[in-house]
């Protein structure tokens, strides 16, 4: 009959195989991503000693221990401090070196390349390449400072410079990653734009701030995003550089992660270490969820104006 649509046969097993594949697929995401989630809220509640395998419930004793806990606030103050700094330093940063490189300058497929390449190395062989330029009696940092006239900084053992050399690792070795991706961003950005604007006369500065920037918005959303959970989970740069007796002390190193491992891998308390992670996870997913939102202008107005509405 005329006018009526019938899928063939061969159609709805294609789609029903297809239906199937995804099915394997979301199952093996959900064992792998989903349930370890909701095993470590679980775990969080308790008193799980892992060398004898002893469980006893405590509810969220767990949780007021961290609040009592001194070494616990420590890790979380020297969290914010790293996480902080990378964003806020990382992301300026690279958004400025892509906007130079995206400008008219020659080679820019060289000038990424360079930069990219610290990202693809592994963490290990950096950080232990930067403990070596940190290093204070032959590191090349303090070599370098003192041709300035600088005395000899102890960048591994200082409570101060300790962060800050973790701060400079990330950095290093996540800029070129941010950079690569905020130049895609601009090269999405049509030249007619720029173009009009030329000929009204904007400068290179009024070109970025309102056509570049407002554009790009997005991707430096997710750029900060990205750098934040970063410099929220960072480990191995603390690990490696506490791993001897030339390194720096974990107590001036102690990230939150690095606290969880400790509570869980050394002191086998596995039900404290599991409610770090999940005030860790919480952290990262409001302050993940904040930026979303902000950097969404329409919901960014919306929440402006229902404040100002009940001001």
């Amino acid at each position: 009959m005329k006018g009526i649509n019938r899928k063939r046969p061969g159609s709805r097993v294609k789609y029903k195989s297809m239906y199937l594949g995804l099915t394997v697929i979301m199952l093996l995401f959900a064992y792998l991503r989903i349930f370890p989630i909701f095993k470590i809220f679980f775990m969080s509640m308790f008193n799980w000693n892992m060398a004898t395998d002893a469980k006893e419930f405590i509810g969220l004793g767990n949780y007021s221990a961290m609040l009592r806990d001194s070494t616990f606030r420590g890790a979380l103050y020297i969290t914010f401090y790293i996480g902080l700094a990378i964003v806020l330093i990382t992301v300026p940063l690279a958004l400025a070196i892509a906007y130079a490189i995206h400008r008219n300058i020659k080679c820019k497929s060289y000038f990424e390349t360079c930069f990219f390449i610290p990202y693809i190395i592994p963490m290990v062989p950096v950080v232990i390449m930067w403990k070596w330029i940190f290093n204070t009696k032959y590191g090349l940092l303090n070599y370098a400072l003192s041709f300035l006239g600088m005395d000899k900084m102890a960048w591994l053992t200082n409570s101060e410079l300790a962060p800050w050399a973790i701060i400079i690792i990330t950095v290093w070795k996540n800029l070129g990653y941010c950079i690569l991706i905020l130049s895609v961003g601009l090269a999405g950005i049509p030249r007619d734009y720029y173009e009009a604007a030329e000929i009204d006369g904007a400068s290179v500065w009024a070109q970025f701030k309102r056509i570049a920037l407002p554009l790009l918005m997005p991707v430096i959303v997710y750029v900060t995003v990205i750098m934040m959970i970063r410099g929220f989970n960072v480990y191995t740069q603390a690990y490696i550089l506490a791993s001897d007796s030339s390194g720096s002390p974990g107590y001036v190193v102690r990230v939150v992660v690095y606290d969880m491992m400790e509570n869980g891998f050394r002191f086998f308390k596995m039900g404290y270490a599991a409610a770090e992670a999940v005030i860790l996870f919480l952290i990262i997913f409001v302050l993940t969820f904040v930026q979303i939102i902000w950097g969404n202008e329409d919901r960014r107005d919306t929440i402006m104006k229902r404040l100002r509405g009940r001001k």
